[in-house]
């Protein structure tokens, strides 16, 4: 299981947000199940809601590329047709 952690900051805020990751890097106690178990949940409760709101994006963008003329053409070297 990964942990996906994206953070912004300024040029200025840079030296801070190093620091706030090496702690949050070095120091985090993950071997406590329910504080782990706690972070599970979140990040899946926020994967939940990004669909609900707009699942036919989600749906959209995992389907697009078996439409597309690139895939066709992989599939038919694939897979060519005999006479």
């Amino acid at each position: 299981m990964w942990i996906s952690v994206s953070p912004w900051s300024t040029a200025a805020q840079a030296g801070q947000l190093h620091t706030l990751m090496a702690e949050m890097m070095l120091d985090s106690k993950l071997d406590d199940r329910e504080i782990f178990r706690q972070l599970v949940l979140e990040s899946r409760s926020g994967m939940e809601s990004r669909v609900q709101g707009s699942g036919h994006s989600v749906v959209g963008a995992y389907t697009r590329p078996l439409f597309s003329s690139t895939w066709a053409v992989s599939d038919t070297k694939a897979h060519p047709k005999h006479p």
